[in-house]
């Protein structure tokens, strides 16, 4: 499994858009994130670029982090989107912004002040929920190709007034040194491994929360597979129906079946 870590690298690819009335901004020492600042809501950009994901690859995890400026006040209530583009382009106005085609996957991360103190600190980076589902829509487009640029778009999602997340931008500190930085996880398609799914409920598909457990999973050498329907279909890509041995991620007992308050509880 490879890791990216790519930061926003240039004054025009950070930015904010504001309204009633409206603004646009880049090349700021402080973005507003998300929120209202005051009674103008909020909403920003940050392209990141070169990100070598190659063709094919599978995105087991995402994330995007933030050293804050300032402390929200309260809750803040956010939605982070990609925008939906082969090789995203920074907006320059507000109609360019307005005009960002987004993702069909979003995340919502509803910021607290436990959590964005406003410490303003570099080594305090700030991380986000997943955003596993946004980056891999971007990555699985038809012309998407390695060393293309990803692009995330920041929404307000109806904070109050006077609740607004503030956070370094590529302008705040010398040479980048607090820009905003996405970090991918990825396996490529050619490294022979594979994508962990669980049909906890067994209803017979793999498109339910938590079936994926691809994120969760720690060893993948020696992994040993069971099968009791035959041999593996070529044309499938999967090994044979059966059961699979893994070592997982287990820090919140989300695996442990005496804990009751687990998503599979009572299925694992």
């Amino acid at each position: 499994m490879a890791e990216l870590s790519i930061k926003v690298t240039a004054s025009a690819d950070d930015g904010y858009r504001l309204a009633s009335p409206d603004e646009f901004a880049t090349g700021v020492s402080v973005l507003n994130i998300a929120g209202q600042d005051v009674t103008r809501v909020a909403h920003s950009f940050m392209r990141f670029l070169n990100v070598q994901i190659p063709d094919g690859a599978t995105v087991v995890e995402a994330y995007l982090e933030l050293s804050d400026e300032a402390s929200p006040g309260g809750t803040v209530n956010t939605r982070i989107y990609g925008n939906a583009h082969d090789n995203a382009v920074s907006p320059i106005s507000i109609a360019t912004f307005d005009a960002l085609a987004l993702t069909t996957a979003f995340k919502d991360w509803d910021i607290t002040i436990a959590f964005w103190p406003g410490d303003n600190n570099s080594a305090k980076y700030k991380r986000s929920p997943s955003i596993r589902d946004v980056i891999r829509e971007i990555v699985e487009r038809a012309g998407w190709a390695s060393g293309n640029a990803i692009q995330l778009v920041w929404k307000d999602d109806g904070s109050p007034a006077n609740r607004s997340a503030v956070a370094n931008s590529y302008d705040s500190w010398p040479n980048g040194t607090n820009a905003p930085r996405l970090i991918v996880e990825y396996i490529a398609a050619d490294q022979g491994q594979y994508l962990y799914e669980v049909d906890w409920n067994n209803d017979g598909d793999f498109g339910d929360a938590n079936e994926d457990i691809t994120s969760d999973v720690l060893a993948t050498d020696g992994v040993g597979f069971v099968g009791d329907r035959g041999t593996e279909d070529p044309d499938a890509d999967r090994v044979p129906v059966g059961t699979a041995q893994l070592l997982v991620r287990n820090e919140t007992g989300k695996y442990s079946p005496e804990n009751t308050a687990s998503p599979l509880s009572p299925n694992v």
